[in-house]
């Protein structure tokens, strides 16, 4: 997903659903001069389908059943990692 044009960072973690289940969740920092390149009014639908194209793409235990945008960048370290610990999930 990191590889899109409008997405400039993205983490994947496990999180639990409703019924209590774990499954992968993804935060996206989407790339916003990019979508204003693109003139897209709705970034979450645009993320959303892409996402929705990628689950149909791999197996099952391998699909993403949450996705957050985030409003800033994730935290980084001085060799420009993300750090995880760091992350509010």
């Amino acid at each position: 997903l990191c590889e899109l044009p409008f997405i400039q960072a993205c983490m994947a973690y496990e999180d639990k659903n409703a019924a209590g289940k774990s499954v992968i969740a993804v935060q996206i920092f989407p790339a916003m001069k990019a979508l204003e390149a693109m003139k897209c009014e709705d970034p979450q639908a645009l993320i959303q389908g892409a996402v929705d194209k990628f689950n149909a793409s791999v197996p099952t235990y391998m699909r993403v059943a949450k996705v957050t945008l985030r409003n800033e960048d994730f935290p980084r370290n001085g060799a420009m990692k993300i750090i995880r610990n760091q992350v509010q999930v």
